[in-house]
């Protein structure tokens, strides 16, 4: 760790003899473990590579939150079983009717390079779900029912979707930025058709047996209660590595340059035109670049504002959306929706929001504005148990900063800095244009 990261930051490492030497019982045991009073955040591994992090509660007394995410899946997929990830969390379908209607909710999710599961509830129910999970990876099986109820689900949810401008400007986006990367794209009718149930078992087995597995533990324990909750449920299971340095090589989209300008004619029926402007950030960078586009994409956002209308039929949202293979960037997106046809005009002064930033930089009001909005954010977020959850779920599988660093340059960003940040971004090999409007009649 370099001298920057360290400062002002005490780190208490710990080193536990291994089991065959402690006289334990079979099951894995925390093997070292270091806690990072920062952040009072403890991360620890067990002799058999899970990766374990806690931190205790900020919210409520007697509440947990838990993640567990099992490095892989959709990153892995290719052409033949683009869709096989979302159908193999189906294997966590028995936990999941276990728990349903206590006092612990399970939910799944087949991320870019994890399937993650979360669970919420109260410290006595998310324990047994963790229990259920647990034995769900021990055993994992996907009942054919199960699997034929969630196809057709699925399928369907898809074709309601695809009637949608603003799903179909979404797919456009993403075929265009990826490569038309069947691991990025939105499953279709047709690959979810071709799938069996023998190959999302398959699928499931090797993810339980051989994945990096990384847990968050947020909540009203104590770390000698969360590492035996860790150790009990999860110290059984097969060794495997701690980090997913084998993903490594994945993490790439054979993509183009850009610019990406693409129009589609709306889905039949629609009468709602939109447009998504904006570029593909690569998030490189030490921490004072970082903090300044953090500034840039919060201004843009904000001036965002004034392209509504006062009659409501013009919609406006501007985010950061995160993908794993651009690191800690991602896509930063402002899309408009309207019922007529102004949205060419939109999609242009969409386009001169970034454009007029990225060569005049902000105001001195817009960055202090910008500047308090953000620092009251993370003053939030410190005491936001799903804050945590969500920096620390992946800090392993994707080799993320340290959740707090030793020094916060914020204050310290000029208007300068963020208008170079954005002009960096703002640059024609990033950016891209979709519109989505009805065809001419």
């Amino acid at each position: 760790m370099s001298d920057g990261r360290v400062r002002g930051l005490v780190a208490i490492t710990f080193a536990i003899l291994p089991p065959q030497l402690a006289g334990a019982d079979e099951r894995g045991r925390v093997a070292e473990w270091s806690l990072d009073a920062q952040t009072r955040v403890t991360h620890a591994v067990l002799d058999n590579g899970v990766v374990l992090h806690h931190r205790a509660a900020a919210g409520g007394p007697g509440r947990l939150l838990v993640s567990i995410s099992l490095g892989g899946g959709r990153i892995e997929e290719t052409a033949a079983n683009a869709g096989v990830s979302h159908a193999a969390l189906l294997a966590f379908s028995g936990a999941q009717e276990a728990v349903r209607g206590g006092d612990c909710e399970i939910a799944t999710l087949a991320e870019f390079d994890a399937l993650t599961l979360t669970l919420a509830g109260t410290v006595e129910g998310v324990s047994r779900g963790m229990e259920r999970v647990a034995e769900c990876l021990r055993r994992p099986r996907i009942e054919q029912r199960a699997f034929d109820a969630w196809r057709q689900r699925a399928t369907a949810q898809v074709e309601l979707l695809s009637r949608s401008p603003e799903y179909c400007a979404s797919r456009a986006l993403l075929q265009a930025i990826s490569g038309d990367d069947v691991r990025v794209t939105p499953v279709t009718p047709r690959q979810l058709e071709r799938l069996e149930l023998s190959e999302a078992q398959r699928w499931i087995e090797r993810l339980s047996r051989e994945a990096p597995l990384e847990i968050a533990l947020i909540g009203d324990v104590s770390w000698d209660r969360a590492k035996l909750l860790i150790e009990e449920n999860f110290g059984h299971l097969p060794s495997r590595p701690r980090d997913a340095a084998r993903l490594t090589n994945l993490r790439v989209l054979a993509r183009s340059g850009g610019p990406w300008e693409l129009r589609r004619p709306s889905p039949e029926g629609a009468q709602r035109s939109v447009s998504l402007v904006g570029f593909v950030h690569e998030g490189a960078g030490n921490a004072r670049q970082q903090a300044a586009m953090e500034l840039a994409l919060r201004i843009v956002t904000r001036r965002a504002d004034a392209l509504r209308s006062d009659e409501g039929d013009v919609r406006v949202r501007a985010e950061h959306q995160g993908i794993p293979t651009y690191g800690e960037g991602g896509l930063f997106i402002c899309g408009v929706s309207c019922a007529d046809t102004r949205i060419a005009e939109l999609a242009e002064r969409t386009r001169g929001l970034f454009e007029t930033l990225a060569v005049e930089g902000p105001t001195r009001a817009e960055l202090s504005a910008a500047r308090e909005g953000l620092r009251h954010e993370r003053s939030v977020e410190v005491e936001d148990d799903r804050a945590w959850l969500r920096r620390l779920r992946h800090r392993v599988l994707r080799q993320s900063a340290d959740a707090a660093a030793a020094t916060d340059p914020l204050d310290e960003i000029t208007g300068e800095e963020v208008r170079q940040a954005l002009a960096a971004c703002f640059d024609p090999q990033r950016t891209f244009a979709v519109m989505v409007s009805p065809s001419p009649r």
